[in-house]
């Protein structure tokens, strides 16, 4: 049963307990009826209810929970919560004269609706993700500035190469797309290597940030076309530079 009016101070004390509790202290015995000592005092178990998530969000550990009625123990906080279909907000002020309606002189505080419980709740694991996505936005402005250097370098030094092929009869366009192959081709393996790991170190992840996607299609879409785009670019300006350059310009570049 739940707790009534009649679990007051005068009668005996009663508690209700929840699943998680029943599995560690009764396993082979039905619960109700049996005596726990709690608080210096000796309690009946009455009923059994559902575990719920009552610590933080990110916490999947389910604890032994167990409660009392409010006539048999004095509190010095308790939290009350409303449920409605309209502006929670709005209920604010019906709430205060409901509680005022039995003692004038409660003070009342702190109200907040469930979106800012939550959001409270997860304010340092908030904080530290900013912090995380500045850092990552910053490594991938690095790896772009490094990839577009390494390749560009790596295609201008085959200027000399380029010279030869000119004069031996190749089109611009097919300098350019013997450039674009080479240069994709290493940028993706990179780019796939980096995804694999990215997404190991995203799986680990998921365990200490709540609610967070492994799969994120910012993490795995936008960042490898970046990398891919500016290899291209890397890849295409001094190729086409090089293609426009004279034969035999290019066959005495050093």
């Amino acid at each position: 049963r739940f707790f009534t009016e009649q679990d007051d101070s005068n009668s005996s004390n009663v508690i209700i307990v929840n699943q998680e509790l029943v599995r560690r202290h009764f396993t082979d015995e039905d619960p109700i009826g049996q005596k726990l000592h709690l608080h210096g005092k000796l309690m009946e178990v009455v009923g059994v209810v559902g575990n719920v998530e009552s610590r933080a969000i990110n916490e999947d550990k389910i604890r032994p929970y167990f409660y009392v009625p409010i006539g048999q123990e004095c509190w010095t906080m308790m939290t009350l919560l409303f449920k409605t279909n309209s502006d929670p907000m709005k209920l604010a002020e019906a709430a205060r004269g409901a509680v005022w309606e039995v003692n004038p002189n409660q003070p009342i505080f702190r109200i907040q609706t469930m979106d800012q419980v939550v959001a409270d709740s997860v304010s340092v694991q908030r904080f530290c993700m900013r912090i995380m996505v500045i850092m990552a936005l910053v490594a991938l402005v690095l790896a772009a500035i490094g990839i577009y250097g390494v390749v560009a370098y790596s295609v201008s030094e085959r200027t000399h190469e380029i010279g030869i092929r000119m004069a031996l009869g190749a089109q611009t366009t097919d300098v350019i797309r013997m450039m674009l192959k080479k240069g994709l081709w290493f940028t993706g393996i990179g780019v796939a290597i980096g995804l694999a790991l990215a997404f190991f170190g995203a799986k680990l992840m998921t365990v200490m940030v709540y609610e967070m996607n492994a799969l994120d299609p910012a993490a795995f879409i936008v960042v490898p076309l970046v990398l891919l785009f500016v290899s291209t670019l890397a890849c295409y300006l001094p190729a086409r530079r090089a293609a426009r350059v004279d034969p035999m310009t290019a066959l005495r570049y050093e």
